[in-house]
Formats: C-alpha cells, sequence, structure tokens
C-alpha cells in the first residue's frame, strides 16, 4: 500500500493473520519419530524454503508443500514417505504424519537335489535388495529337511540358493507372488539345485 498523504485513514475489511504450521511424524503406534526425520518446506511453487519442524508466517488459503526425510538406516524399517502438500488453514495448523513400516514377507520352501530328489542341509539362502542405493542382504540356511525360511522386504527381489559342490539356483520373487501373499507369507515351493 502506497500512502501519498499523511492524514489518510484506511479501513481493511479483513485481514489473514500470518499461522505457524507444524509437523510430529509418528510411527504406527503413535511413537514420535520427529529426532530421527528432516522435515523441508517450500510454497508450491518451490520458493520460500525452509527446514525443521515448523514453516512459519503462511497466510491461510495458500498451498504449502513438505518432505520428509528419513535416515538410510532406515530405508528398511519405514515405507519412504511421499512428497505432500497442504492448504493452511486459519487456524489449528498442526499435522501428523504417520510412517508406515516396510512391509516383511516370510519365503518359505525346501532345497533339493535336482538329480536325487533328496532335501540338501545346509543350502545356504541369500537375498539383496536395495531401496534407493543402500543395500540389505538377509541370509537363511535350510535344515535337515531341506525346509527354509528367509524374510525379506516387500519389494521384488532375486533369492539365491547355494550348496557344497552344487550349482547356485535362483527364484525370482516378483509383485505378483508379494501381492499374492497369505498372512505375509510367500512359498516359493522345491527350489532344486544341479549338483556339480
Amino acid at each position: 500500500i502506497v500512502i501519498d498523504d499523511v492524514n489518510v485513514n484506511l479501513t481493511f475489511s479483513d485481514l489473514k493473520v500470518p499461522q505457524t504450521v507444524t509437523m510430529n511424524v509418528v510411527d504406527e503406534d503413535g511413537n514420535s519419530l520427529d529426532d530421527m526425520v528432516d522435515i523441508s518446506w517450500s510454497s508450491v511453487k518451490g520458493d520460500n524454503r525452509q527446514s525443521g519442524k515448523s514453516y512459519p508466517l503462511q497466510l491461510s488459503g495458500n498451498d504449502i508443500q513438505y518432505d520428509i526425510t528419513i535416515p538410510k538406516d532406515f530405508y528398511f524399517t519405514y515405507v519412504k514417505p511421499e512428497h505432500g502438500t497442504y492448504t493452511v488453514q486459519e487456524s489449528g495448523n498442526n499435522l501428523t504424519v504417520t510412517l508406515k513400516k516396510l512391509p516383511m514377507y516370510a519365503v518359505e520352501g525346501r532345497v533339493m537335489s535336482s538329480l536325487t530328489g533328496q532335501y540338501i542341509t545346509g543350502a545356504t539362502v541369500t537375498a539383496s535388495q536395495t531401496i534407493d542405493g543402500v543395500t540389505k542382504t538377509f541370509n537363511a540356511k535350510s535344515n535337515f529337511q531341506g525346509q527354509f525360511m528367509i524374510k525379506v522386504a516387500g519389494i521384488p527381489t532375486d533369492i539365491t540358493f547355494s550348496a557344497d559342490n552344487c550349482v547356485n539356483s535362483i527364484v525370482s520373487l516378483n509383485q505378483d507372488m508379494i501381492d499374492g501373499a497369505t498372512d505375509s507369507r510367500i512359498y516359493a515351493g522345491m527350489v532344486p539345485v544341479k549338483p556339480i
């Protein structure tokens, strides 16, 4: 507003009070994760960037966006949060975002010799999975009946089976198998490994 004359009265019919938007990040049990995550804010145009739990001086009706970043150590614990938008309200701008646990699946089956059909004891079962450049390896062994159970994250992956004096076998865990899991269990069936 530019006022050229000193003796002018102005009447405002509607003034917006700047609001502070705050965010709490919790897990599915309601435990605070605020100390673990980084929160960044900006306008929807991408300007006025700030970091921290709160975003002050926002006018009601404006759309803002936020990003939550979790440490790499937790990539296999929580589903990576998606970019979010929020419309600033006239009051009560306290957001709570719940991070979901990354689903884990038990892959089960039996390792057997492709020549004799006998179960293989002590076969090594390995799954290396990568999420956003972070790799984690899961391992298991087959028991005396060739049975194995390995827990893996719910993303497509190859599971490698190796045993002494045998050629490695690979079972691909695809999205259809994950989607068809019952009670977070996937049955891989009989896994043949070929003796050398």
